[in-house]
């Protein structure tokens, strides 16, 4: 019990550090949005798959974007939809709107195949990445101009991603809690120069960058998903100090939440096949450390069920990593401008124990799962 004792007690004090270090590199910036003189060309890339229920809300906001209409494009690429997405991206008012259907371009269909595709049109000396069911804000082009011409080093921009205000349940309100939290560790990693992933609802380039690390629309990919991780880590090869996190505001996108728990399922092994992208001994120390917690906190639960001295050690896992998500979360969603109480924070902390062992293990073992209609590997 001794040996246990301070294992346990080892991977406690090694999670608070790290979440210490996480959230001491959160610090939000009032960015300055003086745009330069002569404004350039900004293409907006948006890959949609059976998107007829999202997609007019994203086109609604990008049409209430502050930044000339006239400086930039929407392109929109049908990723093979089995439903009305085509009919409805057409049906569309918005006059700078491109609409592409990746069947004219391949067989294969998936989101990196789609993006690619946009490579080959867009027009824009910026390209901007979002998803079909994302809703931005009026300053999200105006920021990301402002940014890049201010710091002229930088080729790539990640934002902050949050689910809109429908936190009416406790799935919802999980799933908000564990994207902030994401949004948090990707911003350290970023800014500490430690390591590098991406989320591709709010991401943005300069377009020559493609040119150097980008792919063929016929290029086969091992994995179906991972367009936006590869393409961060591809820039942070070349040049670490050329990505940059944007936490500001009004750069924020918001995200539909999953309606169900099997929708969740889906999205989070899609998101799961991700981790074996990972090419950071930094980010891999982080995420394995967060992963053996999590799964020792279920291990010390099976063994209490079975002699009652490890209920005190799994109480005290269980007990320590609320507190230490309550304080961080806490502080983290004052930037999101949400107001989710300590008492959903402590009382969800149990799950994402749950999650991240469970999930962590699925990511070792190759997944076949179904989304949006398509089964992927």
């Amino acid at each position: 019990m001794t040996i246990i004792s301070c294992v346990v007690f080892f991977f406690i004090v090694l999670y608070a550090y790290l979440i210490f270090q996480i959230q001491t590199a959160w610090s939000t910036q009032n960015t300055d949005s003086t745009l330069p003189e002569e404004l350039p060309f900004v293409s907006i890339i948006i890959a949609a798959r059976n998107e007829e229920d999202n997609i007019s809300k994203c086109l609604d906001s990008l049409d209430q974007s502050d930044y000339p209409s006239e400086r930039f494009e929407v392109i929109v690429i049908d990723d093979m939809s089995t439903d009305q997405t085509t009919q409805v991206v057409q049906s569309h008012s918005g006059k700078n709107i491109k609409l592409l259907n990746l069947k004219d371009a391949t067989k294969q269909g998936s989101k990196k195949q789609a993006l690619a595709y946009a490579a080959e049109v867009a027009n824009g000396e910026i390209w901007m990445y979002t998803d079909a069911d994302c809703i931005v804000s009026p300053k999200w082009i105006s920021k990301c101009v402002s940014t890049f011409s201010q710091k002229e080093h930088i080729k790539v921009i990640l934002g902050p991603v949050s689910h809109d205000g429908n936190l009416s349940n406790y799935i919802s309100i999980w799933q908000q809690l564990d994207l902030m939290g994401m949004m948090a560790v990707t911003n350290a990693g970023v800014t500490r120069h430690l390591y590098y992933i991406g989320n591709g609802a709010n991401l943005s380039i300069r377009a020559n960058l493609w040119d150097a690390i980008g792919y063929a629309v016929d290029t086969p990919h091992r994995f179906a998903s991972g367009d936006d991780v590869t393409l961060v880590q591809k820039a942070a090869d070349r040049d670490k100090e050329s990505v940059y996190y944007l936490l500001d505001q009004k750069y924020i996108v918001n995200t539909e939440v999953q309606p169900d728990f099997t929708s969740l399922l889906r999205q989070r092994l899609r998101w799961t096949s991700k981790n074996s992208l990972q090419s950071s001994t930094s980010q891999r120390v982080v995420m394995s450390s967060i992963f053996l917690l999590c799964f020792l906190t279920l291990i010390m639960g099976f063994l209490s069920l079975i002699n009652w001295h490890y209920c005190f050690l799994f109480l005290f896992l269980m007990g320590s990593k609320a507190l230490i998500d309550t304080i961080y979360l806490s502080k983290i969603q004052a930037f999101f401008k949400t107001k989710i109480s300590w008492f959903w924070m402590i009382i969800l902390s149990p799950l994402h124990t749950l999650y991240v062992a469970v999930f962590g293990l699925l990511a070792i073992i190759p997944q076949r799962y179904s989304w949006k209609g398509r089964f992927v590997n």
